[in-house]
């Protein structure tokens, strides 16, 4: 899907069109004059209006879409987005529409750089469009001077846009006025400071003038590293080698060029002859000093000569003075050794592959003389043998001051590859299952390159009856990620979770329950009475697995400690049909709802064991989001259930919703949904005697909520606030005692006239509103660590359960990227095997 701004912004990048420099909005009344009042909503259009200006400067196109796309939500009469419009107008050969908006744009913002571009841009004539059309070729084809001379038959004066004004200029430069030229593209600079074909035409220029410093030399040499300019700048400085005398800036320069591209042939050879040249001035200049020192020391010799014997000492102060030695001067200090004379020593073990033979000359070095110059040579040997976070460290050591070209380059290239411009996943728990929601969002950052570890604590309440189907656990969450080697979006984790549960202590006084629980029902002599100890239970869950391009793996366990275990795993592959997102998976899990499906617990009638259930799920999703502010989800399968001494149960799903961002800025945004859910098993579980699974399983459930989540982040803060609010409908089927015992079941038959209880769970239809809360903060307390606090609260007629988390998080490589916007709190493995 195309929106209206998309065709204008592939050719904006293809014309290296800027983003000039913020301009004062005109404070009459206008549609974005609240905005300028409001100081959030002006630091929020300041925000996004800057990240236009990075992805547009930076010429990256799906960055720069998603940036656009907020603008224009937050500011829909924004004069760019208007500009924008009219452009789009224009290329469709929609005259009109485009005049109608710069009309508008006259009106509120006349004085507006986008205003007075399109103003010009709408000026141009049919006929003046075929004159600038051959001027281009009359330029094309070597006849500058003529393409000169018509430029006034279709601008009165310089245009205004960047790349109109740079080709006006290039003529003139063609024609032979380059002073004129140059003075005209540093005025064009000044109004467009980041616009990078400026700079380099400045800097083509200054070569022709002869006129470029060690400072341009220094800003070309980081233009190379530039991912859309750099072959532009690479070639310009190929013009330039011929040019350059052996002096030690411009030597210092062709260095600096030549180790961030070692492998060119050309570059390699210019300085090679450029050095040599320079050593080849340096012994001239010696021995023609040494030759005038030795001329200087024989004048010396006969002056001091002549003086002695005209001016023989003749008083005894001069007499001593005379005999006493001369003063020996302090040798000066050692000059320190060149960090890049190291990296030249050093680049050839590296290439034989001697790397921590290189390694130990880059340490000597930071050893003796640790200076700027050695920890960025450090940092990009660092870089080139992957070692990636290491070589951030040695930049975190360099002061703020000393952030010059290639140093800004080498951090975008470490946090390049930290960006994911990937489609990521928010996990909802539906209906007891973890079902993945896709969402894009351009501040996500993916934290694949690096090591990071989880620590968490997690309070879980769900107070029933006591003993029998309340549930209460403390979860302690450890998880380490860590990336592949040998895959770019690839990573291993392991997660240990001791969990703690507590299902209270049963009143078996209490004969309802006592007749609903185990096979009370059924036991005539010796039962069990009063308050029993607490049933409780502790261990370890484990969970081992991978992400590596499209598939997803795990293995694990429930809790070992437990009185039973069982062992959990998956298995998923997604992909991509056209604009639609796909995935399938397989998996085996525990169910966590209560005590029994959980551990498994022995009966206290009868001494026998059942439970704990697992869950075993063929599913299939799909998903779509064009990062147009809607989205679509959608989740079906199957699942069986299975469970020692439980009947064996199945389940079909199919879960489906719609999502909107209706309010997008950095520091708030808003997202409606409408999510429908629907899903049926063949048998009821739902309840506590023996035999029965203990988990929430209607014959039929369908519900329609709306969740609205509201987030966002402020400096080192980033929270997320989401209530639902739904209404579900429910059939249930009736449902034995002693579903998986036929004996057991007859028994309570039999007995019925004597207990006055049917030995069957009666079906029926139920439903009503539900409700659920849900809280997160994170906050980056420094580059590595980062706390968090998560809270969710669900309300409906019969569940009520309440989570509690507090969490760490540690990032090895320090990258101090900013707290996650929207905050995701870590999941016990056994509950969801998530990944970041």
């Amino acid at each position: 899907m195309t929106k209206w701004w998309q065709l204008s912004v592939c050719l904006l990048c293809v014309s290296g069109y800027p983003i000039a420099q913020s301009q004062n909005i005109e404070s009459t009344s206008t549609p974005w004059s609240a905005t300028e009042s409001d100081p959030a909503k002006r630091q929020s259009l300041r925000l996004v209006e800057e990240r236009v200006q990075l992805w547009l400067q930076r010429g990256r196109t799906f960055q720069l879409e998603g940036a656009l796309e907020q603008l224009e939500r937050v500011l829909p009469r924004h004069p760019l987005v208007l500009e924008l419009r009219a452009n789009a107008a224009l290329q469709a050969g929609d005259r009109a529409a485009a005049q109608a908006l710069l009309a508008e744009m006259q009106r509120y913002a006349p004085n507006r750089i986008e205003t007075i571009r399109l103003k010009q841009s709408l000026e141009l004539t049919d006929e003046q469009l075929q004159v600038l059309a051959e001027i281009r070729l009359l330029d094309i084809a070597g006849r500058s001077n003529e393409a000169a001379q018509r430029l006034p038959e279709v601008y009165a004066k310089v245009p205004v846009a960047a790349d109109l004004a740079l080709e006006y200029w290039q003529i003139i430069a063609r024609a032979g006025e380059r002073e004129r030229a140059l003075k005209g593209m540093t005025e064009l600079q000044q109004r467009y400071p980041e616009h990078i074909p400026t700079t380099l035409a400045i800097l083509n220029q200054k070569l022709a003038l002869s006129l470029l410093t060690t400072p341009d030399l220094q800003q070309l040499t980081g233009l190379t590293l530039d991912s859309i300019y750099g072959n532009a700048a690479l070639s310009l400085w190929l013009r330039v080698l011929p040019t350059l005398t052996p002096s030690q800036s411009e030597l210092q320069a062709v260095q600096q060029l030549a180790r961030y591209f070692p492998n060119h042939a050309e570059v390699q050879r210019f300085q090679r002859d450029l050095t040599q040249q320079r050593r080849q001035l340096i012994a001239e200049q010696s021995k023609q000093q040494e030759v005038a020192d030795q001329a200087e020391q024989q004048r010396d010799a006969r002056d001091i000569a002549s003086d002695q014997r005209t001016e023989e000492p003749t008083t005894e102060s001069e007499i001593i003075a005379a005999t006493e030695p001369t003063p020996i001067s302090a040798p000066p200090e050692p000059e320190l050794p060149s960090a890049w004379d190291v990296a030249d020593t050093a680049r050839p073990l590296e290439e034989a592959g001697r790397v921590e033979a290189a390694r130990e000359l880059y340490l000597q070095q930071l050893n003796v003389n640790p200076d700027s110059d050695s920890y960025f040579a450090y940092a990009l040997f660092l870089e080139r043998i992957g070692e990636f976070a290491e070589a951030q460290a040695q930049l975190d050591q360099l002061p703020g001051s000393e952030s010059g070209e290639g140093v800004i380059a080498l951090q975008q290239r470490l946090l390049d590859r930290r960006l994911a411009a990937v489609q990521n996943t928010r996990t909802q728990s539906v209906g007891g299952d973890f079902v993945n929601i896709p969402t894009t969002r351009l501040e996500d950052l993916s934290d694949r390159r690096e090591a990071v570890l989880w620590l968490g604590y997690e309070r879980a309440e769900r107070e029933s009856t006591p003993g029998i189907s309340t549930l209460n656990t403390d979860s302690f969450i450890v998880r380490l990620t860590v990336p592949m080697e040998d895959n770019p979006t690839g990573e291993w984790f392991i997660q240990v979770d001791p969990i703690r549960a507590n299902a209270g202590a049963a009143d078996l006084d209490d004969n309802f329950w006592r007749n609903r629980f185990g096979t009370g029902l059924i036991c005539e002599s010796g039962c069990p009475s009063g308050i029993q100890p607490e049933a409780k239970e502790q261990g370890v869950a484990f969970g081992v697995g991978a992400r590596w391009d499209a598939w997803e793996f795990d293995v694990g366990t429930s809790p070992w400690g437990f009185h039973d275990y069982a062992w959990v795993g998956g298995l998923s592959y997604s992909g991509d049909v056209g604009e639609f997102g796909w995935g399938v998976e397989a998996q085996r899990r525990i169910l966590t709802s209560g005590l029994v499906n959980f551990s498994g617990i022995t009966d206290p009638f009868s001494g026998e064991d059942w439970g704990p259930v697992t869950r075993n799920n063929l599913g299939f999703s799909m998903n779509w989001d064009q990062g147009t502010g809607w989205g679509w989800w959608a989740n079906a399968g199957l699942n069986w259930f299975h469970g020692d001494a439980t009947k064996s149960n199945r389940q079909w799903y199919a879960y489906s919703g719609l999502y909107t961002t209706v309010y997008d800025t950095e520091p708030f945004a808003v997202d409606l949904g409408l999510t429908g859910l629907s899903w049926g098993f063949a048998n009821d579980q739902s309840q506590t005697t023996f035999g029965q699974g203990g988990y929430y399983s209607p014959k039929h459930y369908v519900s329609l909520s709306i969740p609205i989540t509201l987030y966002g982040r402020y400096e080192r803060l980033s929270y997320r606030f989401r209530a639902s609010f739904g209404q579900s409908s429910t059939r249930l089927a009736d449902s034995d005692f002693f579903p998986n015992n036929p004996g057991l079941q007859a028994q309570a038959e039999a007995l019925a006239p004597i207990t006055g209880i049917e030995p069957t769970f009666a079906g029926g239809k139920g439903g009503g509103f539900g409700r659920s809360y849900q809280a997160t903060l994170e906050y980056q307390v420094n580059s590595h660590w980062y706390v968090g606090f998560s809270t969710t609260l669900e309300r409906s007629e019969f569940f009520t359960p309440d989570n509690f988390m507090l969490y760490l998080r540690y990032h090895f490589g320090g990258w101090s990227l900013p707290a996650r916007r929207p905050p995701a709190p870590p999941q016990r493995y056994v509950d969801n095997p998530w990944f970041e």
